[in-house]
């Protein structure tokens, strides 16, 4: 997509998600936020605690990071 984009100087996605947690009193909702590595710098923030993504972080088969 990115290499296709010619009037943008960055691009970044996110899609919502959702998740059931197991815990002692019975399942949980969990609600999070798939982005891509580009997420932060696209919009010009840091993150409030961690660091940001590698961009291999989000290749095919490598170790999903959960922040």
């Amino acid at each position: 997509m990115a290499t296709q984009a010619k009037n943008f100087e960055q691009l970044a996605a996110y899609q919502y998600w959702s998740a059931s947690l197991g815990t002692r009193s019975g399942p949980e909702l969990v609600l999070g936020v798939r982005v891509t590595s580009e997420f932060f710098n696209t919009l010009g923030v840091a993150p409030a605690q961690g660091r940001t993504f590698l961009p291999e972080e989000q290749e095919p088969r490598q170790n999903r990071v959960l922040f």
